[in-house]
């Protein structure tokens, strides 16, 4: 039997997406998009940063001019965001950023593990006057002193609060943005839906499973598609367009600690994310994963799933199935490792959760013996020249 066919045979489906599903169906939702779309705005706020450096330093070396009394703000400082600036600052490297890459980022810089450029030690440049080393430490510092009206914080608890609301912002500014991606006005109002992306959606779902087995979606992306019967099924992870969610795993952070409150499991808490209607549970025998990087800070959600499908008991059938995507073949062989390696990971972590053995490994190696995991190629269904920006 052709693996499509065995693929589309499976009954009692669960879909799992992450962007690489809106990517292939002709979005430009990743981060790389986004800031691209910013990217002039981005370019006056790098301006300013190597002007307000210079002045800095100059004073700072010859007259000792303290680095938040240097009257140098920037001037579109209300329309800015301070992970904007953040996120500048990070990207001078040239980096093509995947979303688990921003969330990994976030967290490396609230916990203090980026010594490059982090928030606890912009915490102590505002409030305690060290003096920053670096063009961007500067910079960051003084925008942060700014935006807070030109006066330190009162503790850690008000900074880290300032902070969020911030992010919470920059969630919504995203939202917003991946709206215009999904609506186009060309001049008319109400927008006109991307009748592209509906259609491109439904057919890559099609070549997922067979929807008349589907039984949910679960999307890490924030919006939704088809008609009413498939948009029911659909369960979002991480917020939806109105209340995206940018949030840290909570791995290694205390939940005493004032910055737990950036982690995933809090901010769903906080966004109240069950619907009005009763969530039955679903009742799936099979998943499909497609477009998702299996970042370790979506573990979380991967164990309990895994633990649906009984993976530790091999009497059972149940099957999870990885999709990917061969966008350029001159790097078929690296798409491929790249999907390996991240199952690999997830399922030595899972190994481990479950106390499987001293041996973690031994665990995947069973389950593909057993064609319960399973990888598949699923076609190119909108070329990635052919993607663009529906925005007017």
């Amino acid at each position: 039997m052709k693996k499509d066919v065995f693929v589309k045979s499976l009954p009692n489906v669960k879909v799992v997406i992450g962007n690489g599903f809106d990517l292939n169906a002709g979005l430009m939702t990743s981060y790389s998009d986004f800031f691209n779309y910013r990217i002039e705005d981005w370019k006056i706020l790098r301006k300013w940063i190597d002007t307000f450096w210079n002045k800095y330093f100059t004073n700072r070396s010859i007259t000792g001019t303290p680095l938040l009394e240097i009257e140098d703000s920037f001037q579109h400082l209300d329309n800015a965001n301070v992970w904007e600036v953040y996120f500048v600052m990070i990207s001078d490297q040239g980096t093509n950023f995947l979303w688990c890459d921003i969330e990994s980022s976030i967290k490396r810089s609230i916990t203090g593990e980026n010594s490059l450029l982090n928030w606890p030690a912009i915490f102590n440049y505002v409030n305690k006057n060290y003096q920053p080393e670096s063009k961007n430490e500067a910079a960051l510092a003084k925008f942060v002193y700014d935006k807070h009206g030109g006066k330190p914080f009162t503790g850690e608890g008000e900074y880290y609060s300032f902070l969020l609301e911030q992010l919470k912002i920059f969630e919504v500014g995203f939202g917003n943005y991946v709206k215009r991606q999904l609506n186009y006005f060309q001049g008319s109002f109400p927008p006109i839906p991307n009748r592209p992306y509906e259609d491109y959606a439904l057919t890559l779902l099609k070549h997922l499973c067979d929807p008349e087995k589907l039984v949910a979606i679960d999307t890490f992306n924030y919006d939704s598609f088809g008609p009413k019967n498939i948009c029911e099924k659909i369960r979002h992870i991480n917020g939806d367009l109105e209340n995206p969610i940018f949030g840290i795993d909570s791995k290694d952070i205390d939940s005493s600690r004032v910055i737990y409150s950036f982690t995933k499991s809090y901010r769903r808490i906080e966004y109240d994310m069950i619907s009005d209607v009763v969530i039955q549970r679903d009742r799936y025998e099979n998943v499909i994963v497609y477009g998702h990087s299996l970042n370790e800070s979506d573990f979380s959600y991967f164990f309990p799933l895994l633990d649906e499908l009984e993976m530790t008991n091999f009497n059972s059938e149940k099957k999870i199935i990885f999709g990917f995507t061969v966008y350029d073949e001159s790097k078929r062989e690296q798409i491929k490792a790249t999907l390996r390696n991240a199952i690999i990971r997830l399922f030595k972590e899972y190994a481990i959760h479950k106390n499987y053995g001293k041996e973690p490994k031994r665990l995947l190696e069973a389950l593909t013996t057993q064609w319960r995991v399973i990888t598949y190629e699923v076609p190119v269904v909108v070329e990635p020249t052919k993607r663009k920006y529906w925005y007017h």
